[in-house]
């Protein structure tokens, strides 16, 4: 345990108030249970929410959904009158952007854990916003432009193959559209002629993905961890579904230059891609949020989490360093499993480099997953 939440004799309590976002809520609860004396309360828009049965949630709070954010804000005040709650840990995108905004109309805003400025979250949250920044500051980044299907198609100056993304959405590759000629495009552009939606063109780069992960405090780097997909599925531009830790000082280098131009506190999940021409490690998009790999991170040795509460309640701990290995997610080791790689298929490897560890130690949220899966079917 770091310095400083061990030698907290009371307990801390944590809120977690969009936990309707199950699967981060579950990465999220996975690390703070490592964390002793801790009290996680989960608030959600969804009664039926399978971490509501985790061992290691105080207590679940429900909420109908609402569209008004000050509603939301409103009810995060009462629970922090009511349980006395500590810190106040967002997960989703919507959530952080709505607590940045209106920090002002909670009854304790020091309760909130460190969060970027309104601006500098839209900035790293908007692919085209970014793309400016981006060029501003001089950071490597894939040559992009923003318009509309038909402005593109009389603008058209790229090489083929080049991508079209939408500018917000869910993530994980979602609404990527990739054109490898100009027949594919022509092909698109004639059945969405109509279609008045932005997009984001960018240039394809030849290399690989790599992430960077970071806590970070005024623009400054506390922790972070770098990590290479090393196994996929077969949807095109989804994250990968095995992860091997490396250290790259180029690539942090350029992590650090974009944090800095940002003045990031908080957490984040930078996606880079290695130009293979070039030879330089070029900023995708940020994910201003908890990522599905916070857990892997946890794995590897460093506990974001709990880190972004040491850091917002102003306690020290010593600079951690994570170490080089391998790790599958579920999908990953089901993957494994099928095709019977001897090498990976091993008792010790499966449970000290998956989030079993995890299941295994707190079952419930994962059975009670299953059963709202089979019910939904069920009512099909």
């Amino acid at each position: 345990m770091k310095k400083g939440m061990s030698e907290n004799k009371n307990s801390l309590s944590i809120l977690i108030p969009d936990g309707e976002w199950v699967g981060l809520a579950r990465q999220v609860k996975d690390c703070l249970s490592m964390v002793p004396d801790i009290k996680i309360y989960l608030m959600s828009n969804e009664k039926k929410n399978s971490i509501r049965y985790s061992r290691f949630v105080t207590r679940f709070i429900f909420y109908p959904k609402t569209n008004n954010e000050i509603e939301w804000i409103s009810n995060i005040n009462n629970e922090l009158l009511v349980h006395k709650i500590d810190l106040i840990i967002p997960l989703w995108e919507d959530g952080i952007r709505s607590l940045i905004k209106y920090k002002e109309l909670l009854t304790d805003s020091s309760k909130l854990v460190i969060l970027p400025t309104l601006d500098m979250f839209d900035i790293a949250n908007n692919k085209a916003l970014l793309v400016n920044h981006l060029i501003s500051y001089r950071i490597p980044g894939p040559r992009s432009v923003y318009l509309k299907l038909k402005e593109f198609k009389e603008h058209d100056e790229f090489t083929y193959p080049f991508l079209m993304k939408p500018i917000g959405g869910e993530g994980g590759g979602k609404g990527i559209v990739e054109f490898r000629s100009r027949n594919d495009f022509n092909s698109y552009f004639q059945e969405n002629s109509t279609s008045t939606q932005n997009y984001l063109f960018q240039e394809f780069i030849k290399g690989y993905d790599i992430d960077c992960s970071v806590l970070c405090k005024n623009g400054i780097i506390l922790a972070y961890t770098i990590q290479k997909g090393m196994l996929y599925n077969n949807k095109k531009y989804a994250p990968p579904i095995g992860l091997e830790f490396i250290h790259n000082n180029q690539l942090y280098a350029v992590v650090e230059k974009l944090m800095k131009s940002l003045n990031w506190s908080g957490i984040a999940h930078i996606d880079l891609r290695y130009d293979e021409i070039v030879g330089d490690f070029k900023v995708i998009e940020i994910n201003t949020r908890f990522w599905g790999s916070t857990n892997a991170s946890l794995i590897a040795g460093i506990n974001f989490p709990e880190l972004l509460c040491l850091t917002s309640l102003n306690l020290d701990f010593e600079v951690p360093h994570y170490r080089h290995i391998k790790f599958l997610s579920i999908d990953g080791l089901k993957w494994i499993i099928k095709s019977k790689n001897s090498n990976i298929l091993n008792l010790k490897f499966i449970y000290n480099n998956t989030p079993l560890k995890y299941m295994a130690r707190d079952p419930l949220p994962t059975i009670m997953g299953w059963l709202y899966k089979i019910e939904s079917i069920i009512h099909l």
